[in-house]
């Protein structure tokens, strides 16, 4: 655990156990085998998390309050791989995410792209019940690709889809692509059992 630390660095180191980054800013964790996963809150801010393999019984990677982090190239596993708890900012990209439960939850807003991930092997691929831009992902080989929530019936405005900026994901071989409840646009829906639902 570290608390308001300034350009704390991680790299290439086995920990057993979890890290939990708080405060601070410019932290840098890559090339680092975590076996029970990664806190980020505190409002830490200027964090990379590059190049890492997280797994936890609980969350891969929590992120809390915290502002322009960097998620990119990790291999993720948890319980819920990637979970946005407290408002934050950044971008998510390039990560391979798998779960029991959730591959992607999103229960707070974040700020910046979450973009050509792959979000697999979960319940739910993409929990998504706040508003985010979500672009290019690959939501493949869950029970439900994307549980779409985030706006209820007839209102488009952070709908999926929606958001200034999107693009597709492709959403495929998935017991059932999408759980709809309201709108969404512009996904690329295919080889599902069931295209949507809802």
């Amino acid at each position: 655990t570290t608390t308001a630390a300034n350009n704390f660095s991680l790299r290439e180191s086995d920990i057993a156990g979890r890290v939990t980054l708080t405060g601070g800013s410019g932290a840098h964790v890559s090339y680092t085998k975590i076996t029970q996963g990664l806190t980020l809150g505190g409002n830490i801010t200027s964090t990379t998390i590059r190049n890492n393999t997280i797994q936890s019984s609980t969350s891969g990677v929590d992120v809390g309050a915290s502002s322009s982090i960097t998620l990119r190239d990790n291999t993720l596993n948890g319980a819920t791989g990637i979970k946005l708890s407290a408002t934050s900012s950044g971008e998510i990209f390039g990560n391979r995410v798998t779960a029991v439960s959730t591959s992607l939850d999103i229960a707070a807003t974040f700020s910046g792209p979450i973009r050509n991930n792959n979000f697999s092997g979960a319940s739910v691929g993409v929990q998504y019940t706040v508003s985010v831009t979500l672009n290019d992902n690959d939501i493949v080989g869950n029970v439900t690709g994307v549980v779409a929530a985030a706006r209820s019936l007839g209102a488009t405005t952070g709908a999926l889809g929606y958001v200034s900026g999107s693009l597709a994901n492709r959403i495929y071989s998935n017991a059932t692509g999408v759980n709809l409840s309201g709108v969404m646009q512009g996904q690329h829906i295919y080889n599902n059992q069931v295209g949507v639902a809802g």
